[in-house]
């Protein structure tokens, strides 16, 4: 409906302005009930997703099918991980979340725990059980908080050994083990892994300085995936298990002193302080690092010049926990907002997304690994035959929704201890005691 506008006589100015205060005053009491209202409901269903490598294009043929099958405009907004936190924050506590999320695992505990996320087992009961069957279960089980499906597996990535074969040939050493079962894993650990590192570490132009390191490793990562695998493997999780408090100030010593004395030794650049160890593996610098299996492409694509193989990770001491061979792994979850004024249309993207054609046309593009039992890898990538073999390797991260500050604080002790500012035990103290204070807060 158009309205008309009133004119006001030369005499009534005061009048004319209390009339326009009225107006704005009265649009901004109805923006504020409208947001109250929750989500807006224009017809229109939102995923959101960080994108791997993906693009806008890559979406848009995804979802066409489904858009035609149920007669509705899927807006599909693929973002960079820079500023997820607050982008999602905004959006979900300003009542205006997309109707379906990409979260990993550490992520969406906390939305599940506000109470913002549908619980997909009681809303579709029998859809959510026929699904379980297709998942391993350890991932199922990834999606569940306090007994209740909230989230749906979609992807997961895997961290192991990358190495130049031609500085191990170079060196006469054998290459490390490719599989859990290939010949010499029983005799791949700590200490023959060490061994092999500090025959590759070495001063090709004899001026002094080391010119070429055994393992191109760092505590500088954004994130501590190469930090944690050296906790693992000698026995340390993050948290303890009913998830009341830390799990690593007194077991994770042993992880922490075997990173000092790579550092210490000189088989990692700059005593674990570079800022782009995978970069000296690609430049022929380094024979082994520790890289997210996405790093495959990137070799195929700009380095196959290179002789690289894969490894499986050296074991630790505690062979009692994953084998002693416990490595970073991040999963990747759909889940649907509670707010969604379409809820069944949400989950029912989620169900087709989760098709194995689907999972197979978007894990071409970005190259990570489905989360279904039946997905393979491409046939034609020996390389990531070791990630897949190695999935039993891949330790979860307990699901908690204080547990992404966990990262940054152990992050930064286990520098300290780096770079010679505090001992181990007291890096281990220092971060044991916040994450106590992380978890314990209601």
């Amino acid at each position: 409906m158009r309205r008309t506008r009133t004119i006001a006589p030369h005499n009534s100015v005061l009048p004319a302005i209390s009339r326009v205060w009225a107006i704005l005053i009265a649009a901004l009491a109805l923006c504020l009930a409208s947001c109250a209202r929750g989500p807006l409901d224009d017809g229109v269903l939102r995923l959101w997703k960080a994108a791997h490598g993906e693009t806008q294009q890559d979406w848009d043929a995804l979802v066409a099918p489904f858009e035609r099958q149920h007669g509705i405009d899927v807006q599909v907004v693929p973002h960079p991980w820079d500023g997820w936190d607050e982008r999602y924050a905004a959006a979900f506590t300003g009542g205006r979340p997309p109707d379906v999320s990409y979260m990993p695992e550490e992520f969406w505990p906390r939305y599940a725990a506000a109470h913002r996320l549908a619980r997909l087992d009681s809303l579709f009961p029998a859809a959510v059980d026929s699904m379980r069957a297709l998942y391993p279960d350890n991932l199922w089980r990834l999606g569940q908080l306090d007994g209740r499906q909230y989230a749906i597996p979609y992807l997961y990535v895997s961290w192991q050994l990358l190495y130049n074969r031609s500085l191990f040939d170079a060196a006469g050493l054998p290459y490390p083990p490719a599989l859990p079962d290939s010949p010499g894993a029983d005799t791949w650990t700590w200490e023959t892994f060490l061994e092999a590192a500090r025959t590759l570490t070495r001063d090709i132009d004899g001026d002094g300085a080391t010119d070429q390191w055994g393992f191109a490793w760092s505590t500088m990562d954004e994130n501590p995936n190469t930090i944690y695998p050296f906790l693992w493997q000698g026995g340390a999780d993050l948290l303890n298990a009913d998830r009341t408090a830390n799990g690593f100030a007194t077991r994770g010593l042993v992880g922490l002193e075997f990173m000092l004395r790579l550092a210490s030794e000189g088989v990692v650049p700059e005593g674990g302080m570079h800022t782009d160890p995978s970069a000296l593996l690609f430049q022929g610098r380094a024979a082994m690092a520790m890289v997210p299996s996405t790093l495959v492409r990137t070799y195929r694509r700009d380095f196959h010049h290179l002789a690289i193989g894969a490894a499986i990770v050296p074991r630790g001491p505690a062979t009692h926990f994953y084998e002693g061979r416990g490595s970073f792994g991040n999963s990747g979850f759909w889940v649907v907002a509670d707010e969604s004024p379409r809820r069944d249309l949400a989950f029912a993207l989620v169900r087709y997304l989760s098709r194995k054609e689907q999972v197979d046309t978007m894990m071409d593009i970005s190259f990570l690994f489905g989360a279904r039992l039946d997905w393979q890898p491409p046939a034609d990538e020996p390389l990531l035959r070791t990630s897949v073999a190695a999935q039993r390797f891949l330790v979860p991260y307990p699901l908690h929704k204080r547990l992404r500050l966990i990262h940054s604080t152990v992050r930064s002790e286990v520098q300290a201890a780096m770079l010679g500012h505090k001992t181990a035990a007291q890096a281990l103290a220092h971060a044991g005691a916040e994450v106590d204070a992380f978890v314990a807060h209601p």
